[in-house]
């Protein structure tokens, strides 16, 4: 499997588009510096400072969206690096590194964090974070220029450091149009026409019903129906993928990769639908795979991280001590070990799995992150001091997250006092609508500063220089 993947990533890579390519960076922070400032501008108006209130609004209209519509991260096939104004201000008066290497990158992981429905297709909205030696980076999307960034950055790192989701865009992304023209060689009907059966397991069993060279053999006709269904998957058409995800099973129903794919795109039908039956049916198909995967390790670790993502802790262990059995200690396996002790407070076995890791680690970026790792989850459990500041610091984040949800409510509900005072010329009711949406939004904007202050870890050097 894992020659399989990587020349399909080599291929990919062959075939990507020209370099530099580039994304506009994920910043909600400047919709919300639009909307504070816009509120200020009208409350100078409303107190009769026009000339402020006219260049608040016009920042607010023209300075922020230039500088958020240049603020992008772009990669130029060696490096992934920010061009925003204020980005490469904040890194410099911070010492930080603006740019991260290939080589340096420890971690990449997307996740889907809004989908939009249009007739047969779900469009997923995805957010991707990179981490490496420098801040992490993230980019979401959900058109070609994300694809195109994904695609590039994704076909030139190592395979290891993908999360699967970031891996299915590897390898299966393409454009919608693609996607549709493949079904239609296929002859996989519209979503509107195969809602019925997805409440029965009937597929059409013929190659030539299903657009297929009956010249083929059925692993071959099998694999042409995966690589459509992953495809399909990938662009949004979940129901035409899953008709091509049985139909493929029905020429290959054990074959454990196949398994564990159609798994993944019945839990996005399920996430997308709200649909428990689904979800129990894709918990079933990753087991079945899990049993068949016969030794195949690099499957088993991708099936125990699906594990986790499904809520599934224990199967997840289970799959990831039956890969280290099987190998010895084996890198993501350890890792996912760490992540799953972490869950559930393990600090002694967090410490102990990074540490396995990183003896066993083989590039430079990996030994960094899990030296990293280890370091701080061991100074957690042998330092009390250092524990309770960092308690303290995570308690502290959790109370402004929760303060700042509050304040934005508060400001946003007042805003109707505000409207209702001015309509009805109550000064009374402006003024507190006013005062009470003032004074949320600069909470709000406080608490945020205050977040962005506190994320990163504490340093432990500066504990032990007061000890």
């Amino acid at each position: 499997m894992t020659k399989k993947f990587e020349a399909s990533l080599s291929e990919k890579s062959a075939k990507a588009q020209k370099l530099p390519v580039s994304v506009r960076a994920y910043a909600p922070g400047s919709a919300g510096a639009v909307l504070i400032i816009l509120f200020f501008s009208a409350l100078l108006l409303y107190l009769g400072f026009l000339y402020l209130s006219a260049v608040t609004a016009s920042t607010a209209l023209l300075v922020i969206p230039f500088l958020a519509l240049t603020d992008k991260f772009v990669f130029d096939g060696r490096r992934l690096f920010r061009t925003g104004l204020l980005p490469k201000l904040w890194f410099r008066l911070n010492g930080l590194r603006p740019s991260v290497k290939l080589r340096n990158i420890e971690q990449i992981d997307t996740a889907i964090v809004g989908t939009f429905k249009r007739g047969g297709r779900v469009r997923f909205m995805h957010r991707t974070t990179v981490f490496g030696n420098a801040p992490p980076i993230v980019f979401a999307g959900s058109g070609h220029r994300f694809r195109e960034m994904s695609e590039a950055l994704f076909s030139r790192v190592d395979p290891r450091v993908l999360d699967a989701r970031s891996l299915e865009l590897a390898k299966f992304s393409t454009t919608p149009r693609e996607a549709l023209r493949i079904a239609a060689d296929l002859k996989i009907p519209a979503s509107d026409v195969l809602e019925g059966s997805l409440r029965n397991n009937s597929v059409l069993k013929s190659a030539a019903a299903n657009g297929l060279d009956p010249r083929l053999s059925e692993i071959s006709q099998a694999e042409m129906l995966r690589n459509a269904a992953n495809k399909l998957c990938a662009s949004g058409f979940l129901v035409r993928a899953y008709e091509a995800f049985r139909r493929a099973l029905h020429l290959q129903p054990g074959n454990p990769g196949l398994l564990f794919e159609f798994s993944r795109c019945m839990h996005l039908l399920a996430f997308v639908r709200r649909n428990k039956r689904f979800e129990r049916r894709a918990a079933a198909a990753l087991r079945l795979a899990e049993r068949r995967a016969d030794g195949d390790t690099e499957l088993l670790e991708r099936i125990a991280e699906t594990y986790r993502q499904f809520g599934y802790s224990r199967r997840a262990a289970a799959a990831y001590h039956t890969v280290i059995e099987t190998i010895g200690d084996a890198f993501r396996s350890l890792v996912g070990l760490a992540e799953l002790a972490l869950d559930e407070g393990k600090l002694a076995h967090v410490v102990h799995n990074f540490s396995a890791a990183n003896r066993i680690a083989t590039t430079a970026a990996q030994r960094r992150w899990t030296n990293a790792e280890a370091d701080y989850f061991a100074r957690l459990s042998e330092d009390d001091e250092y524990m309770e500041l960092e308690i303290s610091r995570l308690n502290l984040l959790e109370k402004l997250d929760r303060w700042r949800r509050i304040a934005l409510r508060l400001a946003l509900y007042s805003l109707p006092l505000i409207a209702a005072g001015t309509a009805f010329d109550d000064a009374l009711v402006a003024d507190a609508g006013w005062l009470v949406s003032s004074t949320g939004f600069l909470t709000w904007a406080g608490m945020n500063i205050g977040i962005k202050m506190l994320s990163s870890r504490i340093p432990y050097d500066l504990v032990a220089n007061e000890k």
